[in-house]
């Protein structure tokens, strides 16, 4: 079953936001921090951060989304900061364990730095027929961890 909150974050990003701001943006919706900032904060993340192929944007939505709820606001909180790194550090091994890796260009089997490895990506339809697990995951583990709706 997937949540209310993976079926917005799917369909944001179906319509056109990458894997990251699509992620970022449908938790965000959860809990208060509406703004046009939210998606432009992870813009820079789709396609394994800036199409290098790194680790993968969705996941990195949730990241962003997991400090938003738990993280830091003043530098003395480190307890804090090292609940956060150990929930992160889950998450990927959780993602990693789920899906084999936390690479973009391991998960969609293109190397999107390459003008063909983009052509391949729009080609075999990777945004459309794999993605979107990706992203509803992240969206649904941000969900059921942190009891947003």
């Amino acid at each position: 079953m997937v949540s209310k909150t993976a079926k917005r974050a799917m369909d944001l990003f179906d319509s056109g936001y990458n894997c990251a701001e699509s992620v970022l943006l449908a938790l965000s919706e959860n809990f208060a921090q509406k703004s046009t900032i939210i998606p432009r904060v992870a813009t820079g993340f789709g396609g394994g951060v800036g199409r290098s192929g790194s680790i993968c944007g969705a996941l990195s939505g949730a990241v962003m989304a997991i400090g938003l709820l738990e993280g830091c606001e003043m530098p003395e909180e480190k307890e804090k900061r090292t609940a956060v790194y150990k929930e992160v550090l889950r998450m990927v091994e959780d993602f990693e364990r789920e899906f084999g890796s936390s690479h973009c260009g391991t998960l969609t089997g293109c190397n999107i730095r390459t003008e063909d490895g983009l052509k391949e990506y729009y080609a075999r339809e990777v945004r459309k027929k794999v993605c979107p697990k990706f992203v509803g995951w992240c969206a649904d583990y941000v969900v059921k961890g942190y009891a947003v709706v």
